[in-house]
């Protein structure tokens, strides 16, 4: 299931992946300028768990705690606010299981909680069936992209497809005719990382008229119409 945003820039992607005390995330999927940007989110199904988030102070502190999680202490110190104050509404996002402890430091003798929120998102899903969308993950996404981690540098793109010459060329005066596997490669590989600003297919030809360099590169087609991969 696909839930569509009204705001038309966000997605929530369902995620089969059930935490302790039963808490469902799914994926929450920016579309911006700059391409994809995917985040955790936690669905929370239930009122009391919504409850605390209607105080502004509250809805400081999670916001605070996302950036650098903290002991309320410290925290307090941060939102210039009185201490019991942050206390009282920490323990009211930790009961709505909003908050949980990181880490916990020593401080003056005594063990400090360094809290954080318990996902990068929090969201509420309404029944409904929703509108069908295309989907913007590849099943096995992540064992993908870890498996191509050298051709992306912050979800960017960052390497060459090097396609052989549609002209005679190489050794064998041969014609490259791999060209259209190319373009399915290209909706693949869109699936999982944004596109560079500059052209990203190459013809074997170019590449070696100016050096293969150090620059990452996917091959297509073998070593008689694509002379880089001999």
């Amino acid at each position: 299931m696909h839930l569509q945003l009204s705001d038309n820039h966000y997605k929530i992607v369902n995620r089969m992946d059930t935490l302790h005390r039963d808490v469902v995330r799914r994926w929450l999927v920016e579309e911006t300028s700059q391409g994809a940007s995917g985040r955790e989110v936690e669905l929370l199904d239930r009122p009391e768990r919504v409850a605390p988030l209607s105080s502004p102070l509250a809805w400081r502190i999670l916001q605070e705690l996302a950036k650098t999680p903290d002991y309320p202490n410290a925290l307090a110190g941060r939102l210039k606010v009185h201490e019991q104050k942050v206390y009282y509404h920490v323990r009211r996002l930790e009961a709505a299981g909003l908050l949980h402890v990181l880490r916990e430091e020593p401080k003056r003798g005594a063990s400090a909680r360094v809290l954080a929120p318990t996902a990068e998102a929090f969201a509420i899903v309404l029944k409904g069936r929703g509108n069908p969308v295309a989907s913007p993950l590849l099943p096995h996404a992540g064992v993908v992209a870890r498996f191509l981690e050298e051709f992306t540098r912050d979800g960017v793109f960052d390497g060459s497809i090097v396609v052989g010459s549609p002209y005679t060329h190489g050794p064998f005066n041969t014609t490259a005719r791999d060209s259209p596997y190319a373009v399915e490669l290209g909706f693949f590989l869109g699936r999982l990382f944004a596109p560079r600003k500059d052209l990203i297919v190459r013809l074997d030809t170019e590449v070696k008229a100016r050096g293969a360099g150090k620059e990452d590169m996917i091959l297509v087609g073998g070593p008689v119409a694509n002379i880089i991969a001999m």
